[in-house]
């Protein structure tokens, strides 16, 4: 008797859930629990050296303090980064350089002395020479001394390989003096300086911000220490480093330089008057002009775009620009005001399949194919139903005197796998497993 109990009840159990309209509601199917994504940029990519001339100045990078030059910030996205470098008796120095790549960019920062103040400020070709300010010995240039007292001073700059360079200055009781040095080699047996290779070879050579020739060159009478190596060729991209140049003997460096490629991104800098404007990049909106400022559009691919730039009460002004790789298109749009008629636009709206009811800006005005000859400027939501489909929604930006056109592939609903059981049923299913229980019981 137990076991044809048991057997009923697993009978009654799955004629329960193969019956039509059968409910078996898995965890989190119906309204389910949405489980929460979040996008980070791709990267880490690169870093930035800086390095200052006087050393030991303070690093500021996008306003953050990264300490005392020379600097290395690493673990840096993609992205462009403002600098600034600080230092007592010297200008403020502000520059930027981007990051768009697993790369290194190397910035050079040469101070200028701060006229406001008072002192000396020596400076020698080349540098890191010893510097005596009436026979003691100050530092090594470049050489700012902020307490330099007024009046006159014997300056004597003396490197090993070279004759010494002495003079007597005045420091006035405002401002600061500024000597330069330019030193004279006096052995000849030094060899000191830089050998540059490059593959392919005839790339272009600065040094210190200096031209220099084409690879292969070597560059001799280099002064010992940390200089700048800058190499271009067309079609490749640029190359920059510094190099330790030893106290004698040549540095090698041999480069192979990296073809710069076809399809790299180049970018879109769009500012408008008035601002607060509405851009889109090949009719898709990119973003809004900031008022004072530009609109920044990042890895932009190569080739023809088409700006539109729109306001409400002014005329769309339409630009249409090429994008080359790895450099930036400055884009200004200067708006004219509009009245009447020209500050409308118009709106076509077709779907598949046809039919389906059109609502702009949550008012029903019409069924697809659907044409709206005459409608304000600026964004409107569009929505189209159909029974059986998925709603389908967008936000379109309509400019003055522009046609927009809204094509949408409708999408038809999923059935669902779940339906309720009828009250009756349930109720008669409850009823029979109740009574199987009390029989087993006894």
């Amino acid at each position: 008797m137990k076991k044809f109990s048991a057997d009923i009840i697993l009978f009654l159990v799955l004629l329960v859930l193969s019956s039509p309209g059968a409910a078996f509601t898995c965890p989190y199917q119906n309204g389910s629990v949405p489980v929460p994504t979040t996008s980070y940029p791709d990267g880490p990519y690169g870093s930035i050296f800086v390095e200052t001339s006087p050393p030991g100045a303070i690093v500021y990078v996008n306003g953050m303090n990264y300490g005392r030059s020379p600097a290395t910030i690493t673990g840096l996205f993609k992205g462009n980064y403002a600098i600034t470098v600080k230092m007592p008796g010297f200008e403020d120095y502000f520059t930027q350089t981007t990051i768009s790549g697993p790369t290194r960019s190397s910035v050079y920062c040469p101070l200028i002395p701060d006229k406001s103040g008072n002192g000396l400020y020596v400076m020698s070709t080349p540098p890191r020479a010893n510097v005596y300010v009436d026979e003691v010995l100050r530092g090594e240039t470049p050489l700012m001394l902020g307490n330099a007292s007024p009046g006159s001073h014997h300056v004597v700059v003396n490197l090993s390989g070279y004759d010494d360079w002495e003079t007597t200055v005045v420091v006035p009781a405002t401002g600061t003096r500024v000597v330069a040095a330019v030193l004279d080699e006096n052995d000849d047996k030094i060899t000191r300086g830089i050998n540059i290779t490059t593959k392919p070879p005839g790339a272009k050579v600065r040094l210190d911000s200096a031209e220099k020739g084409v690879t292969p060159l070597t560059l001799k009478n280099i002064a010992e220490g940390i200089h700048i190596v800058e190499l271009e060729y067309p079609g490749y991209k640029p190359w920059k480093s510094t190099v330790n140049v030893p106290a004698t003997g040549l540095k090698e460096v041999s480069v192979n330089l990296t073809p710069e490629p076809s399809h790299a991104p180049g970018w879109i800098t769009i500012s408008s008057i008035p601002g607060n404007a509405s851009v889109t990049l090949d009719g898709e909106y990119a973003g809004k002009t900031p008022v004072n400022s530009t609109l920044n559009l990042d890895e932009i691919s190569p080739g023809e775009h088409t700006v539109v730039v729109v306001l409400s009460g002014y005329r769309s002004h339409v630009i249409r620009t090429t994008v080359v790789p790895n450099q930036v298109s400055a884009l200004n749009a200067t708006l004219e005001p509009v009245s009447g008629p020209s500050a409308t636009g118009s709106l076509y709206v077709m779907s598949e399949p046809p039919g389906a009811m059109v609502f702009v800006d949550n008012q029903s005005v019409g069924t697809t194919p659907f044409t709206a000859d005459i409608i304000a400027t600026g964004n409107h939501e569009i929505t189209l139903r159909l029974d059986g489909y998925e709603d389908f929604s967008l936000s379109v930006l309509v400019g003055a005197g522009t046609q927009r056109n809204v094509t949408a592939t409708l999408l038809p609903v999923t059935r669902s796998l779940h339906t309720s059981l009828p009250p009756a049923i349930v109720i008669m299913a409850l009823c029979i497993l109740g009574i199987c229980f009390r029989r087993l019981r006894r």
